[in-house]
């Protein structure tokens, strides 16, 4: 019977830089590997960050320095809470589309300028006001009032508060 680690390797194409997860994708670019020893699914990257350091705290995420959801190289992966993920994402631009492309996004639903007016309302209504006026989820508004959605280059939350 093969390893975890026999097993994972077989699933990875060692590139010069990214080790690329050849096994099952979700339709976000992560891969999906099994832990034998675990008995249990996990994301590829987390897989790999256990085999060759140890497994990490469940309320702890593999971050990726090199931006690549495929990449399994442990040496591109880094331990961070989830808010450090976020403002990773957020600093590189790469949250899903929200923070990348704005209302340039096909299924944007707001505006640069409604995003202005909804962070202006903070502490003026509640959440729940502030998503009824503008047709979207009390979540949603959270997450632009942490500056986790619709963030500019030139925007952090120290600089507006």
């Amino acid at each position: 019977m093969r390893s975890t680690k026999e097993l994972f390797l077989s699933k990875v194409k060692k590139g010069r830089k990214c080790w690329l997860w050849t096994g099952y994708k979700m339709k976000n670019g992560y891969g999906v590997g099994w832990h034998s020893g675990l008995q249990e699914k996990m994301l590829a990257h987390r897989l790999s960050w256990i085999i060759y350091n140890e497994r990490a705290p469940a309320d702890m995420c593999d971050c990726h320095t090199c931006d690549n959801p495929g990449c399994v190289n442990p040496k591109h992966l880094f331990l961070g809470t989830r808010s450090d993920n976020m403002q990773d994402c957020s600093r590189k631009g790469r949250l899903g589309g929200a923070v990348t492309g704005g209302e340039a996004q096909p299924t944007a639903k707001l505006t640069w300028e409604a995003v202005r007016k909804i962070r202006l309302l903070r502490g003026k209504k509640t959440q729940k006001q502030i998503a009824d006026d503008f047709f979207v989820t009390e979540k949603t508004i959270g997450r632009i009032h942490r500056f986790e959605f619709w963030v500019e280059p030139s925007e952090s939350w120290e600089s507006v508060n």
